[in-house]
């Protein structure tokens, strides 16, 4: 069943009339901790830090599964490459911040960063995987 966000499934997920649920791991959180929900696994290629006991997806069986938010820096096409460098360059700096870090977990973030090259490389095959699930699911925009 369909639902438009997190709070319009949450009472069926604890009230059992739902039985399972894929969604951001934070606003569960305290219903983890309380017992009213168990985590299986996590979608992310590696354990949440939100989360260190919980198995990911390939750990729990399901070998290839991995969905997870990405937030990504973009430049205008103009951005002169020793711009987007340097963005790169202090981007990365920001991630690496143990106060940033702490922020970002306690919003339910796990920062990565990176180089630029990466995104380059991910961005294409995130846009066609993704396009492959909405054509073979059939799905339409509401």
């Amino acid at each position: 069943m369909p639902y438009k966000g997190t709070s319009f499934f949450q009472a069926d997920l604890y009230e059992n009339r739902v039985q399972v649920s894929i969604d951001n791991v934070l606003a569960h959180l305290p219903h983890i901790a309380a017992g009213k929900v168990r985590c299986l696994a996590v979608t992310s290629k590696a354990r949440s830090p939100l989360l260190p006991d919980v198995p990911t997806m390939a750990e729990a069986g399901v070998p290839g599964f991995e969905s997870a938010t990405n937030y990504t820096l973009f430049a205008p096409k103009a951005v002169s490459p020793e711009i987007v460098v340097r963005l790169n360059q202090l981007g990365n700096e920001v991630v690496g911040d143990g106060d940033f870090r702490e922020r970002m977990l306690k919003l339910g973030i796990v920062p990565a960063g990176g180089p630029q090259a990466e995104v380059l490389t991910k961005m294409p095959n995130e846009m066609k995987r993704w396009a492959d699930v909405i054509v073979k699911g059939n799905i339409k925009p509401s």
